[in-house]
């Protein structure tokens, strides 16, 4: 499905210039890096025949800003003579496309062999967090000091960013993966820990699992994020979900349903929606609407 979305006189390049800032929070500190790597790759595209150039950002939220993305695209478009144009994941960039960018849902185009969702749930709650981030900290913090975690009766791991511990109920070496295979998505409800809760924000792996396995979520990720789900038709207002600095309505979903049968009962009440989620994603009626999107966009670019 990766490729369906762009002309065929086009190239895609990923892994660019190092550009997914891992400091997500901190500004960019390699700005000249990329300002010599994008003389060194304009020498290389000269001789391509594409005449359209993507670069593929939409893996993380990069933290290069519109002037600097301007910059870099207009040395290379000067030697190349080609349009350049970025894919960011950068969620607000649905709605406000920046100049030479566009907005791209990476995590959702990637997946091609979907697996069936489990038969049956055996345990409650899930939340699995191989990165350290402090908003990650924060949540699993506030769960146990509530006590509405139990590493019997559900799935969890963690990388603490402030101390480097870790904590994991099923060890499991970290899998930075795509599959369901894991206990995780045989919990009823999971809590997706995305990458950027704030103003920026980005939808990964983590949400495109809860959706294949048809697995009931409530998401901490940032509003743009929330919105651009609710655009591609996936039906996630069942739940209130965290965003910004605002866990409550974890805390309070956890607090309603400590009970494993009032969990699972709960789950069922909503079936619907995470069956109608799960074929959005497979089926890939989301891509069908977010095609005649990204096409308008590029006409206009």
């Amino acid at each position: 499905m990766y490729q369906k979305f762009f002309p065929e006189n086009s190239a895609v390049l990923g892994g660019f210039l190092g550009i997914i800032d891992r400091q997500l929070d901190q500004p960019h500190a390699r700005y000249d890096d990329h300002l010599a790597a994008a003389d060194r790759l304009a020498k290389k595209l000269i001789d391509i025949p594409e005449n359209i150039i993507f670069i593929m950002g939409a893996t993380d939220p990069f933290c290069l800003d519109p002037d600097q993305i301007s910059d870099i695209t207009k040395i290379i478009s000067q030697q190349t003579n080609k349009k350049i144009i970025w894919l960011s994941g950068d969620c607000r960039h649905y709605k406000k496309t920046t100049p030479n960018s566009m907005y791209f849902p990476f995590w959702l185009a990637i997946r091609e062999n979907f697996e069936l969702p489990p038969q049956k749930r055996s345990f409650r709650f899930s939340c699995l967090n191989r990165r350290p981030a402090a908003h990650r900290d924060h949540v699993m913090n506030t769960l146990k000091k509530h006590n509405l975690i139990n590493s019997d009766l559900d799935v969890l791991s963690i990388r603490y960013q402030a101390n480097s511990t870790s904590m994991a109920t099923h060890p499991d070496d970290w899998p930075n993966d795509h599959s369901i295979a894991h206990p995780a998505y045989q919990a009823h409800l999971n809590i997706v820990t995305e990458t950027m809760p704030w103003a920026r924000g980005i939808i990964s792996e983590k949400t495109t699992k809860m959706f294949e396995s048809e697995t009931a979520g409530i998401m901490y990720n940032s509003p743009a994020s929330l919105e651009v789900l609710r655009e591609l038709g996936f039906e996630i207002d069942y739940v209130t979900h965290a965003c910004l600095d605002d866990i409550t309505p974890i805390v309070n979903l956890l607090t309603q349903l400590q009970d494993p049968q009032d969990c699972e009962s709960w789950y069922w009440q909503h079936i619907k929606h995470h069956r109608h989620n799960r074929e959005q994603f497979v089926s890939s009626a989301w891509a069908d609407q977010f095609d005649l999107w990204f096409k308008q966009q590029l006409a206009n670019i």
